[in-house]
């Protein structure tokens, strides 16, 4: 995330405070778990640049003074030789699934944009600002002769006016993407929890319970998800689309947050790590190379 160097959170030990971008070596937030986020800053007048090798996941946060990135400008995963042709679109549930996807892709010579903004979910029904991104986001992809392939996205919960008209907002973009002749997978929401997963697992393991039976009943993601995943398989089947379900990928009688052999599936509450991000990403793949 871009922070101005007033902003910096002194008692967050896990800031790293640097001097200089060239000081850079790896995201100690998204990437590695941590509870804290850490925030690679940006100070103004600075002329460094990240390292070819670096490791990191784009997350666009609020826009500054009302100005979102281009379409043009958004991160890229994947090989340089050759303009993208996938995207990952939606929220901060995106971020590491972009990454995981584009590093797949980037072994077969083809790359992914990153459109990911916090909060904001590929629908025209939020803020303002966000509505507004969404707008110039779906007017690029329809015109982008190298786009072909759309994974839409979103943190949708709760059986509210605001998740209706969010859903609502999902479908539009998804049949837009459609008669534009784009291909395109909708990612049905993604379990999360009330309880901080690496810190549960820390203490769970320590009093000597196997890590892979830690997690929330199945039960409680139909309770607060399962209306959103039905409805978005009844828009897919109408409308012949495809989506992924990520509770079938992480949950059986349980929403499990470790997977032996793999790792812990969920950096904090909300959101998916690399390893649980790759997951899905090997789903969508498989997908993707499928008969549509």
């Amino acid at each position: 995330a871009l922070q101005s160097a007033n902003l910096s959170p002194a008692a967050n030990r896990l800031y790293p405070g640097l001097s200089s971008v060239q000081d850079y070596d790896r995201d100690t937030g998204h990437l590695l778990g941590r509870n804290n986020l850490s925030h690679l800053k940006f100070t103004r007048n600075e002329a460094g640049l990240l390292r070819e090798g670096m490791i990191a996941c784009c997350e666009y946060q609020w826009p500054i003074a009302g100005h979102a990135i281009a379409y043009e400008d958004t991160c890229v995963y994947g090989t340089t030789e050759a303009a993208p042709s996938y995207a990952v679109w939606g929220d901060s549930h995106g971020a590491e699934l972009a990454m995981a996807l584009g590093e797949r892709l980037g072994k077969k010579g083809q790359s992914l944009k990153s459109i990911t903004m916090s909060g904001c979910p590929a629908t025209l029904s939020r803020a303002p600002v966000c509505r507004q991104h969404n707008i110039d986001t779906l007017a690029a992809m329809i015109t982008d002769p190298n786009m072909r392939t759309v994974i839409l996205v979103g943190n949708l919960h709760d059986d509210d006016a605001s998740s209706r008209a969010a859903i609502k907002g999902m479908e539009h973009t998804a049949l837009e993407l459609k008669k534009a002749g784009k291909q395109f997978v909708i990612v049905y929401p993604i379990p999360t929890f009330d309880f901080d997963p690496p810190s549960k697992l820390a203490l769970e393991s320590r009093a000597g319970h196997a890590p892979e039976t830690i997690g929330t009943p199945h039960a409680a993601y139909e309770n607060r998800r399962g209306h959103i995943r039905d409805e978005f398989a009844r828009f897919t089947e109408i409308n012949d689309m495809t989506g992924i379900r990520p509770d079938a990928i992480f949950c059986d009688s349980i929403c499990h947050i470790y997977r032996p052999g793999a790792g812990v599936l969920y950096f904090n509450a909300g959101h998916l790590s690399l390893t649980g991000a790759g997951l899905l990403a090997d789903e969508i793949e498989r997908t993707l190379e499928a008969p549509l």
